[in-house]
């Protein structure tokens, strides 16, 4: 560029624009590879231009060269993004996409040498994420989560940017652990059912979130609306599990939602450590069997309910540095909340 703005400006003499020019033609042999069937027309071109001693035409001769060099780079807009073995994503095992080089004229590349470069959107804690250049035009972006929540990463092939990835880990179950004595969990986890007593049972979930953002949907069943079922997140499930009586005796009585960050599915209303906020929440958006949308971010801070029927939202803002786990508490008997896998 520089080359053409000056030769064009009549600011070099012949002998300086050649040996620019050599310069730059010795740079292109060295990056052309010996098979690309333009070498030797692009040279011919560049010698007859130096011979004449052609300022202008030796730029542009030049400026031509160049472009064919670039041709023959790795192409965002052309190459190829594959995901090796599609489907769900658990903790602890190698996520791998396979990129696939194509040159700026849509040709397959088969040795390597390009720059294709990879970085994590959303702080991910201490999840590596690695490029692997596999030396026949194609290259591995890995990492392996470890952790349940969202993954989100950028792709570059030589400095454009190509794509963009989001990966969600495979859900969170119910922790029989953290489960009040009277709830019933099915076989896989993701049902969990109250007891025939009236009365606050609660449930945890088997995943800690600490890093990153974490998204996941609940569905709850109920035959009453007026009953509490309470769904969010906890930084203390040994005091959730402590405090997760048997029998509740009254106003007075320890109860777990005090130890949760939470909304009150029955009338949307928000709570905060045990205690309901004067604001108005998302009252009055639940239908029995709703699918409802918690989303966590660490970095920012804060928790969202959102009903996707009526996209009723609410947020829960400046929640502490801990790491929190699933939260549900119910209180009418046979009531049921169900994890919807996404």
């Amino acid at each position: 560029g520089d080359l053409n703005k000056h030769t064009s400006a009549g600011a070099y003499n012949a002998s300086e624009v050649m040996a620019l020019s050599q310069a730059i033609q010795n740079r292109a042999k060295a990056i052309i590879d010996e098979d690309f069937n333009e070498k030797p027309q692009a040279n011919a071109r560049l010698t007859l231009a130096c011979g004449s001693h052609k300022e202008a035409e030796l730029g542009r001769v030049i400026v031509a060269l160049i472009g064919d060099i670039n041709q023959c780079r790795a192409s965002a807009a052309n190459s190829k993004l594959i995901e090796v073995e599609p489907g769900k994503v658990t903790k602890d095992r190698p996520v791998v996409f396979l990129l696939q080089a194509f040159d700026g004229r849509g040709e397959r590349i088969g040795e390597g040498g390009e720059f294709v470069a990879a970085a994590w959107l959303e702080n991910p804690g201490e999840t590596a994420l690695v490029v692997e250049d596999c030396k026949n035009g194609e290259y591995k972006v890995a990492f392996t989560p470890t952790r349940c929540g969202i993954y989100s990463f950028e792709i570059s092939v030589n400095d454009v940017k190509m794509a963009e990835r989001q990966v969600e880990c495979a859900h969170w179950k119910f922790n029989p652990r953290h489960c009040h004595p009277g709830i019933r969990l099915n076989e896989i986890r993701l049902l969990a059912t109250h007891s025939v007593h009236e009365r606050y049972e609660a449930v945890l979930g088997s995943e800690g979130m600490k890093n990153g953002q974490y998204k996941w949907h609940i569905r709850v069943s109920s035959g009453k609306r007026t009953s509490f079922r309470f769904v969010g997140i906890t930084p203390r499930p040994e005091c959730v599990f402590a405090h997760n009586q048997p029998v509740w005796d009254g106003e007075e009585a320890d109860y777990p939602q005090q130890f949760a960050y939470c909304w009150n599915v029955c009338d949307g209303s928000r709570w905060v450590l045990g205690k309901a906020s004067d604001d108005q929440g998302v009252r009055g958006s639940w239908k029995n069997k709703d699918t409802l949308q918690l989303c966590l971010d660490c970095e920012s801070r804060t928790l969202t309910f959102t009903n996707l029927r009526s996209q009723a939202s609410d947020t829960i803002c400046n929640l502490p540095q801990e790491e929190f786990f699933p939260f549900v508490c119910l209180e009418e008997p046979n009531s049921t909340v169900r994890i919807i896998p996404r």
